[in-house]
């Protein structure tokens, strides 16, 4: 999906900072690690994303192996375990871990 999002905006002229506002996203800071892969889009914004892409959201995950799926699916089950461990600490925890 990651290549597909990042191939889709190159074509269509966009910059990271014009696809971040064009899906309703703070700053280009999350197309950048959506792009590099460090980040994963919400199922919230997936629809934004299409959209601003002028695609359908079974066209970000055209072409996507079943390798990638899985390496999806490895990374969410972390940041759910990373995001348990995180909501029994305290904010100033929280920042410290994320400055790291």
């Amino acid at each position: 999906m990651v290549k597909n999002i990042q191939k889709r905006r190159i074509n269509l002229g966009l910059d990271t900072n014009d696809l971040a506002k064009l899906a309703n996203y703070p700053n280009r800071s999350y197309i950048e690690k959506i792009e590099s892969d460090k980040m994963y889009p919400s199922t919230k914004k997936i629809p934004d994303l299409a959209k601003a892409l002028s695609w359908k959201i079974e066209d970000l995950f055209k072409d996507v192996e079943i390798e990638d799926v899985e390496n999806d699916f490895v990374f969410i089950k972390k940041y759910v375990e990373i995001y348990k461990i995180l909501s029994r600490k305290t904010k100033l925890q929280k920042e410290l871990l994320f400055s790291l």
